[in-house]
């Protein structure tokens, strides 16, 4: 059982999981409502926006030192993680979600592309950051 879910006894004492829907997730989830809000949405961005942190985190650590192995192997596998997690959202009327990283933690390390959609950043182009 992972840290994001909980066990609960469902119909005829059946486990059932639940993923945490955070605040975080809701909000990435209602700024994204092309994708509709649905609970596997909110499963996805809650997600999303856990890993975006860690994304960030990491990106600091190089700016200030050299990183270690394990923290390449972490960015190697957050990122890995992330484009599959934009890949589980719905396509949007003006195509499928991208994702697009960055080393600079002066702003955000990741970024949803929704093509035709309008962004949050100053590149433009459809780009969400989070």
């Amino acid at each position: 059982m992972s840290a994001t879910e909980h066990r609960i006894k469902g119909i005829a004492g059946h486990q059932m999981k639940i993923k945490h829907i955070t605040s975080k997730g809701h909000k990435l989830a209602n700024d994204l409502k092309v994708f509709g809000i649905t609970q596997h949405v909110l499963e996805v961005c809650s997600l999303l926006a856990r890993h975006a942190v860690t994304h960030h985190r990491l990106q600091e650590i190089q700016c200030n030192r050299e990183a270690t192995a394990a923290e390449l192997l972490q960015e190697k596998h957050i990122e890995r993680r992330i484009v599959e997690l934009v890949s589980e959202l719905p396509e949007a009327p003006t195509g499928k979600a991208t994702v697009k990283f960055s080393g600079d933690p002066r702003g955000y390390t990741v970024k949803i592309v929704i093509p035709g959609m309008p962004g949050n950043t100053f590149g433009g182009g459809g780009e969400y950051g989070i």
